[in-house]
């Protein structure tokens, strides 16, 4: 963004402001969690080594949500550094790739998940596709039976953890 002309900064700050001003009087039950999501077009500042961490870090400071949806994808380099994520605010893991038919594994998911639930503990994560059905023209849209297979493979993997408590 700086060798676009643009400040970080600056940018960062409007996003967050946006971000408040959209929640703002919004008077919701309190188990009703408001989230913010960071999956597919990722909007903050990287680096060649991923997500810049003083911009996560500004941007989890300032926002006023307490649920975060990231991509989490299978490969590690790929993914948001949860490590960088204070305690308590719940992570949805966007582990279902939605920008292809092709249907993940159930085990190739719970490995990636697993250690999140470790470390985290099964209250501070969720999990959900990574997107949304119809994200863009450049992604041929699913058949509804794919569609359906994705959001039953994001089921049974939550039943997994949680039972059928969901």
């Amino acid at each position: 963004m700086p060798g676009q002309g643009f400040d970080v900064d600056a940018v960062l700050a409007a996003m967050i402001e946006a971000d408040r001003a959209a929640v703002t009087g919004l008077t919701v039950g309190e188990e009703f969690r408001v989230g913010l999501d960071l999956t597919d077009s990722g909007p903050l500042p990287t680096t060649a080594r991923g997500y810049d961490p003083i911009a996560l870090d500004s941007l989890l400071a300032s926002t006023p949500f307490n649920r975060l949806c990231v991509d989490f994808p299978a490969d590690p380099a790929a993914r948001v550094p949860l490590e960088l994520i204070k305690p308590g605010l719940v992570i949805s893991l966007g582990v279902v790739d939605v920008s292809t038919g092709d249907i993940e594994t159930v085990d190739s998911i719970l490995d990636r998940v697993d250690p999140v639930i470790d470390e985290r503990g099964e209250f501070d994560v969720a999990i959900a596709t990574n997107g949304g059905f119809a994200q863009s023209a450049d992604h041929p849209t699913m058949s509804y039976q794919e569609q359906n297979e994705k959001l039953r493979l994001v089921e049974m993997v939550a039943r997994y953890y949680w039972g059928n408590e969901i």
